[in-house]
């Protein structure tokens, strides 16, 4: 089994299709399972392989924040809103903590800034994870099928409804990357949970 274990909001739908795509392709034989804070690591056997995704809980938690159309000036100023978003962003902390605690040297932590947003050292990492080989020709086949601009175009064209198969659902994807300044007072996230995770994982203050 591979699962696929992202992070909300970090791009764990695109990696979940890419790994569908390599399974397709007839490169690999395994089942997939999505999932997030659900994910079970006493359930996993010694055949079994984890991908987990995750971002800075800031623009993750100002993702969601958009992706709810709740407008910038009301959630800055709304001090219920911003106590929920601590309280998000702690529970990303805490939840990612112990997933990467969890994980193995055979896993593999794809970093949204750095292997999702630009997509082609992800897929090199993938595959090597799965120990599928990586020719030029394969990484660019699956950045041609995967890459977000490509599945913002699909995601529009899904209405009303959700696509069980590739789990990408309506407003799913945006192209903007979010600038969490736009949405989070620092209040919201002045917290000494929240700073040291930011900065064991090298994101600015």
């Amino acid at each position: 089994m591979i699962y696929v274990n992202g992070m909300y909001r970090s791009g764990s739908t695109v990696i979940y299709n890419i790994v569908r795509h390599i399974i397709n392709s007839g490169l690999i034989e395994q089942h997939i399972n999505k999932c997030h804070e659900d994910w079970n690591p006493l359930a996993v056997t010694a055949h079994d392989i984890n991908i987990y995704s995750y971002r800075d809980v800031r623009t993750a938690t100002a993702s969601f924040i958009r992706k709810k159309e709740w407008t910038e000036y009301n959630f800055k100023h709304n001090a219920i809103k911003v106590k929920t978003a601590k309280e998000y962003m702690k529970f990303l902390v805490r939840t990612d903590y112990a997933t990467k605690n969890a994980m193995r040297s055979t896993d593999v932590i794809l970093k949204y800034e750095e292997d999702v947003l630009t997509l082609r050292l992800g897929i090199i990492k993938i595959l090597s994870t799965l120990k599928v080989t990586a020719t030029e020709v394969l990484i660019e086949q699956i950045y041609a099928a995967h890459n977000i601009k490509k599945v913002k175009e699909y995601v529009d064209t899904l209405t009303n409804k959700s696509d069980i198969r590739t789990k990408f659902h309506p407003n799913h994807i945006s192209l903007e990357v979010t600038d969490w300044k736009q949405y989070l007072s620092k209040d919201s996230w002045d917290d000494i949970e929240i700073l040291q995770w930011l900065e064991d994982n090298n994101y600015v203050l």
